[in-house]
């Protein structure tokens, strides 16, 4: 029984160190992953490709036809954080900054969803035709402290005068609906197969008493 004990004890060993190369190749490629993924939702935010058009008066103020670009700030929120050495978060954290009073992982979720933006105090929204007037807004604290700024009799806009007429600032709306611009689900879609080949080769590699080597 000596030579079979020999064979098991070599066995266990061979296993016992293919499974520690198995863990190891696993969590690379689950990194490996997540990085690509996180690549790829920047990819999908700076493309814009097969999202809803943005509004005319969107696209004057931003000068611009690419619906997720404005500041870079969507972009920039967009992060891959190391949970475990085996567990990633790619997208948009909680703990991403502001952009004015609204959290980034809110503007987020509005973009990926759609929503419904209704006034909540006031009684219309106010959106800028121009990055000065968003700027006025800002430095301001708010379009009511802008000074000089007046509703023409029988319009929705807000203006302030301008030679002999008016400049119109901000369009009152009684809500705004924003189509959904998903880029965190597509972009899985889009990298969900090689996700699947990357996990799949970090296998067959420890099978084979190898480390993985990582590839995109």
């Amino acid at each position: 029984m000596t030579g079979l004990e020999g064979d098991w004890n070599k066995g266990d060993r061979l296993f016992g160190k293919m499974g520690k190369l198995m863990k190891k190749n696993m969590q690379l490629a689950t990194k490996r992953n997540a990085m690509m993924y996180r690549d790829q939702i920047k990819r999908t935010i700076r493309s814009g490709r097969n999202m809803a058009p943005v509004s005319p008066v969107t696209k004057a103020y931003k000068k611009s036809s690419k619906p997720l670009i404005d500041h870079g700030d969507l972009l920039q929120s967009v992060d891959l954080i190391t949970i475990s050495p085996s567990t990633f978060f790619v997208g948009v954290p909680r703990t991403a900054g502001k952009k004015g009073r609204t959290s980034m992982v809110n503007i987020a979720a509005v973009h990926e969803f759609g929503a419904t933006i209704r006034p909540v105090s006031a009684s219309a929204l106010t959106i800028p035709v121009t990055r000065e007037a968003s700027e006025l807004a800002r430095e301001h604290g708010g379009v009511g402290n802008i000074p000089g700024l007046f509703r023409p009799k029988g319009t929705k806009v807000l203006a302030r005068k301008k030679g002999k007429g008016f400049e119109i600032m901000f369009i009152l709306k009684d809500e705004v609906v924003i189509p959904p611009r998903p880029f965190i689900e597509p972009s899985l879609n889009k990298v969900r197969h090689k996700m699947k080949r990357q996990w799949e080769r970090a296998i067959i590699a420890a099978l084979r008493g190898k480390p993985y080597a990582a590839r995109s």
